[in-house]
């Protein structure tokens, strides 16, 4: 049994090292061709900024995320909240690469 969790702990992490990988080459693509469009469209004195706040990261989250939340509160606190290990895997790779994006954008990375 615990030989089971160790390979499903490291297949799971061997996916997430692969999306990863994915996510920096499509990065890399995109960087580059943002790059290049930028600087065609800009004269030598223009520049450009690009940010993200608070709202515009929960405007991305969606509508409803308030309803889900409690939701899952509720499920958690009457001890009836058993999600699956690949679905945990698979939001923790999506958060991390949501999170590596902005700050990409937001020139922090």
């Amino acid at each position: 049994m615990e030989t089971t969790k160790r390979v499903l702990a490291s297949n799971l992490a061997m996916q997430l090292e692969q999306q990863r990988l994915q996510l920096d080459v499509v990065n890399n693509k995109a960087n580059k061709l943002q790059n290049s469009a930028v600087a065609e469209a800009l004269d030598d004195n223009d520049s450009v900024k690009i940010s993200f706040d608070a709202g515009v990261r929960t405007a991305l989250a969606g509508e409803g995320r308030a309803e889900r939340i409690a939701e899952l509160k509720k499920l958690i606190a009457d001890g009836k909240y058993r999600p699956k290990a690949k679905d945990v895997a698979a939001a923790l790779a999506s958060a991390i690469d949501d999170e590596i994006a902005i700050s990409k954008l937001e020139g922090d990375f």
